[in-house]
């Protein structure tokens, strides 16, 4: 009999396929500290063209966004919901290679709601999302690539083996 060793994966290596990950504030456009509501925000068409005519835009995306105004009580959750499913309608008329958004709703400084006040995962600087999502659609992180404008998020990325990427180089 052969003797096979057990082979372990780690957790951001869940499978073969790679994706995109781009910061939802990359995507849109808005006035003010935040976006709260679907009305407030532009699809952002020159970032997202130089997405479509980079050599990635064979990749499914993956939007992830730290969406601390709903925690924060500044937000609803229906306006999180809203300003979700506005954007992914935009994006899906240009790239139908949207595989997902994800968001974390936590903050440290959340007041008043203890499910919402907690130091979680899924926060961008922590990388939960990332591995949220290579769990879900079996990615292998080491071939992903991170999208970004927020360089403490990238750092994070790189700690995954995720390649990253900044919009004016791609």
């Amino acid at each position: 009999m052969k003797n096979n060793k057990l082979k372990l994966r780690s957790s951001a290596e869940r499978g073969n396929k790679k994706v995109i990950f781009i910061e939802r504030d990359l995507l849109i456009n808005y006035e003010g500290p935040a976006c709260f509501r679907s009305v407030d925000y532009q699809l952002n068409d020159s970032h997202l063209e130089s997405f479509l005519s980079s050599e990635y835009a064979n990749l499914d995306i993956i939007i992830i966004h730290h969406a601390k105004e709903l925690a924060l009580a500044q937000q609803t959750l229906d306006q999180l919901n809203s300003i979700d499913h506005s954007l992914k309608e935009s994006i899906i008329n240009k790239y139908p290679n949207l595989l997902d958004q994800l968001n974390c709703i936590h903050h440290q400084d959340a007041d008043g709601n203890e499910a919402l006040c907690v130091s979680c995962s899924c926060h961008p600087s922590k990388g939960g999302l990332f591995l949220d999502a290579a769990v879900k659609y079996s990615l292998s992180l080491s071939q992903s690539y991170y999208l970004y404008i927020k360089e403490e998020f990238a750092e994070v990325a790189k700690r995954y083996g995720i390649s990253t990427l900044k919009i004016e180089n791609i």
